[in-house]
């Protein structure tokens, strides 16, 4: 059984990995590293902690921008065809709750 200490950009969040699925995740933790995580929210002394179903580390599938608005969308589209790469670039406005990809953003600079 382990106890974790995960978190977002915003939130921190207790995981329970119950000895079921530590004996089949245990090789797959290391600190540092970036996981999808499933399993069920429950509130346990006033705080939200997950109970660990499921576990899969992220790879580099895709690349998250979050920004407020699209006040730099101009600035975020220069700095992404300079450097472009093989990783899909997602946009994703929080005032909006809207995701855009880099491609997307890409067509709507040049139309």
């Amino acid at each position: 059984m382990a106890f974790l200490k995960v978190s977002d950009s915003k939130t921190k969040l207790e995981v329970t990995v119950f000895s079921d699925q530590y004996r089949q995740f245990n090789n797959l933790l290391h600190e540092g590293r970036f996981y999808y995580l499933n399993g069920k929210v429950q509130a346990r002394d006033g705080r939200l902690q997950l109970v660990l179903n499921n576990l899969k580390e992220a790879v580099s599938e895709r690349f998250w921008i979050q920004a407020a608005d699209h006040e730099h969308d101009s600035e975020i589209y220069h700095i992404l065809e300079q450097y472009r790469g093989q990783i899909p670039v997602i946009i994703r406005y929080e005032n909006e709750q809207k995701k855009c990809s880099f491609t997307e953003l890409f067509c709507c600079k040049r139309c």
